[in-house]
């Protein structure tokens, strides 16, 4: 990953309705195949599989894009291709702050329990994709994320244990 205007990590982030929670890139796939089960929780999978964390203030923030878009492009899209409605096009709501972060534990039958925020950081440098580009910046910026975050650990070995950890992360008070 050539890009260094922000922190580009492999981490998803779960929409949940107390809020949002970064997971383990792991967890994707268990996560995409449990669809109305999540839904039924009211929780949701962030469709980028990568994750972008603002150098200077270490909160998540919108994928900046790559490509050279004019400002008025969505309002020529819907003037081109009318909708009846019930659709919308445009920017994914990204919070700045997420309300839990969670990451695999080291002990394979561990329950959700607080994790060491050193433990947390070396787990999401490691899913960090442009780490080489963004340098000591990069990392303070990781440090700043995580030290603002609420961190967890769990085992689990289905995507029904994660789901049911997903929804005890967002009912937790920080």
């Amino acid at each position: 990953h050539e890009r260094d205007d922000a922190v580009y990590v492999t981490a998803r982030l779960v929409d949940t309705p107390d809020g949002s929670v970064l997971v383990p890139p792991s967890t994707g796939h268990s996560l995409a195949r449990l669809g109305r089960r999540a839904t039924k929780l009211g929780i949701s999978v962030s469709e980028p599989s990568a994750t972008a964390i603002d150098i200077d203030t270490g909160l998540v923030i919108s994928i900046p894009p790559s490509l050279e878009v004019p400002d008025d492009a969505l309002q020529r899209l819907a003037a081109n291709f009318p909708s009846e409605g019930g659709e919308t096009v445009g920017d994914m709501d990204v919070p700045g702050d997420v309300r839990a972060f969670l990451v695999p534990s080291r002990e394979t039958e561990a329950p959700l329990q607080p994790a060491r925020k050193g433990y947390a950081l070396a787990n999401l440098a490691g899913w960090t994709l442009n780490l080489e580009q963004v340098g000591g910046r990069g990392l303070e910026a990781l440090g700043r994320f995580v030290e603002r975050s609420s961190c967890y650990e769990s085992a689990w070995t289905s995507g029904t244990e994660l789901i049911t950890r997903i929804s005890a992360l967002s009912k937790a008070r920080p």
